[in-house]
């Protein structure tokens, strides 16, 4: 089955019963009136009424107790996949062309199979790199790292980099100005930080020499771990996030996961943001591959294993089914009948 966002919107508010991460209460697009028409074309909707099977899968995502998403962009082509978990039972719904495609899955071991196509299975990485580090530390380390990047390649083209050091003016030009492939970029645009002030680099610099990220000499440098990193972290190939959420009957939603910039096969660089502190460590491909494989399988991100039930979404636009059931919306969140 697939089905376009406004196809999705039209069938949204006949389920009354949607939890926070299901896909119903993600979707942002409005019906134009010609979506009842286009789903009898599609088959979805039979003799005034739902398709089987059709229902059953329109109910669990609407209203899934935990959710795994992946999203990976590269220069050819984005890859979207979410997992739907609802009582020990998953669904897959694949972004294709602006359609979602649903299907059932009991594992994830074809998709992962399909992204490593894109990344391989390599247990190597160039450098061995685990940092923590408040977000403005972080911002201000990844500017030096793309600085190193820059020289890199202007010393494979021939034009070598005199001095080892850099200086402070050239850490906060690299801030306030830096380039669209540069990691701070990369970073500040898919968590919505902001740049650190300049009066304030000094001081994150000097925390981060304390912390063994950097040495300071005629200027500041790279501790070894780091430069080897930087060094071979040259072209970034693509990006990949990857979540977990959790949906608590209360309300509460519980998130994990990561994003990771990928420069080749051994050059995988993951950042995980917590609440005052942010996570930089290599990962190999097998690593990367095996943690989008987890958060597919849609674990429990809370502490607690109780099962999660969807709060009711009020709809004060109601009609009862000849099956007996109340609704809100189009259809029979039952048997599927067409609001009359």
């Amino acid at each position: 089955m697939r089905l376009t966002t406004r196809e999705i919107a039209y069938l949204m508010p006949s389920f009354t019963e949607r939890t926070s991460i299901g896909l119903f209460s993600n979707i942002k697009a409005k019906p134009d009136g010609t979506e009842y028409q286009s789903l009898m074309k599609k088959g979805v909707i039979q003799g005034n009424g739902y398709a089987p099977g059709t229902l059953e899968i329109l109910l669990h995502i609407a209203s899934p107790q935990r959710c795994g998403r992946v999203i990976v962009k590269n220069d050819c082509c984005v890859i979207e996949k979410y997992t739907y978990w609802k009582n020990g039972k998953k669904i897959l719904a694949e972004n294709i062309n602006g359609e979602f495609a649903f299907s059932n899955i009991y594992d994830s071991s074809d998709i992962i199979i399909g992204l490593s196509d894109f990344f391989s299975m390599s247990n190597i990485k160039t450098a061995d790199v685990s940092l923590i580090l408040p977000p403005d530390e972080m911002i201000v380390l990844l500017a030096v790292i793309d600085i190193y990047r820059k020289n890199t390649l202007l010393n494979y083209a021939g034009k070598t980099n005199e001095s080892e050091f850099i200086i402070l003016q050239e850490i906060t030009n690299e801030l306030t100005s830096g380039f669209e492939n540069g990691l701070v970029k990369i970073f500040v645009n898919n968590y919505d930080f902001k740049i650190p002030s300049a009066v304030n680099t000094e001081s994150l610099l000097t925390n981060l020499i304390r912390k063994g990220a950097l040495e300071f000499k005629k200027g500041y440098r790279l501790t070894n771990e780091l430069t080897l990193l930087a060094n071979s972290f040259l072209i970034p190939q693509a990006i990949v996030l990857f979540e977990a959420f959790d949906a608590a009957a209360d309300g509460n939603l519980s998130v994990d996961g990561g994003l990771c910039v990928a420069a080749g096969i051994h050059d995988i660089l993951s950042f995980a943001v917590g609440e005052n502190e942010v996570k930089l460590f290599t990962l190999s491909a097998f690593q990367m591959l095996s943690a989008v494989e987890n958060v597919l399988e849609c674990p429990s991100v809370f502490q607690d294993t109780e099962q999660n039930a969807p709060a009711p979404v009020p709809d004060n636009s109601v009609w009862q089914c000849q099956c007996g059931t109340t609704n809100a919306g189009n259809f029979c969140s039952s048997c599927g009948m067409k609001r009359q």
